[in-house]
């Protein structure tokens, strides 16, 4: 095997964790738990509780950010152990990412 080999290798292995790092970290690229309109809106302590409507259901949620009243959001979180509320972890606006898009 010849050394200029090995550096083609190692360049590549570079590029492509790179790539992968890159994919991950857009938010559009995230697979989300649940998407649905915000309401009823209630501040807390330690966060925020509301509720998210979406095709099924309304869902109880809590999240340490701050969501706009009647704006579309995509969220990733669990179920507390009744199943009673959804603690969120990440949240997205979905509305505004699409309008920034046809811009």
């Amino acid at each position: 095997m010849y050394p200029i080999e090995k550096y083609h290798y190692l360049a590549l292995s570079v590029i492509l964790l790179i790539s992968i790092f890159t994919y991950f970290a857009d938010d559009s690229n995230v697979t989300y738990d649940l998407t649905g309109i915000v309401h009823d809106q209630k501040s807390s302590t330690n966060g925020y509780i509301f509720y998210i409507d979406t095709a099924d259901r309304d869902i109880r949620c809590f999240c340490k950010e701050n969501a706009e009243e009647l704006g579309y959001y995509a969220v990733i979180g669990q179920f507390s152990d009744d199943g009673g509320i959804f603690f969120i972890e990440k949240m997205m606006r979905i509305d505004e990412n699409n309008n920034a898009n046809q811009d």
